[in-house]
């Protein structure tokens, strides 16, 4: 198999509420099933990393986010089937409460309690930053 060397755009929210971070977990028959990730999901043709974010956390939890405009962070990943470009945004929202739309589970976690082996490798240096970041 050849792998498509262009990179599927991807939006990530690192939602926050109230101190904690929001991470989601993924369905069974889905790539990487079972991990734990930020929501978020493919950008849409036109679509802007704010713009994706905001959409995929209401479809994903229905979860209404207020996201800032640019990338906190963008990092590419390569995995044996594909290479994807993840745009990390922070998010804020009004209400914490979460639907299961498109996630198994859901947790509001503290820095400190966010594991870096239960994220899908292209996560797990964003976890990293975070933990040494000014603004979780």
């Amino acid at each position: 198999m050849t792998l498509d060397p262009t990179p599927i755009p991807v939006a990530v929210a690192i939602v926050r509420h109230g101190g904690r971070i929001l991470v989601t977990q993924r369905p069974g028959g889905t790539h990487l099933e079972g991990t734990w990730e930020f929501p978020g999901g493919k950008m849409e043709v036109g679509e802007e990393p704010a713009q994706a974010a905001v959409r995929e956390c209401k479809e994903e939890c229905g979860l209404e986010v207020q996201v800032e405009e640019a990338p906190w962070r963008v990092v590419s990943h390569r995995y044996p089937e594909k290479l994807v470009q993840l745009h990390f945004l922070f998010a804020t929202c009004a209400d914490p409460t979460v639907t299961h739309l498109q996630v198994v589970d859901h947790r509001w976690l503290n820095l400190d309690e966010l594991r870096e082996e239960d994220f899908p490798p292209a996560n797990r240096a964003i976890i990293q930053a975070l933990r040494h970041s000014a603004t979780p």
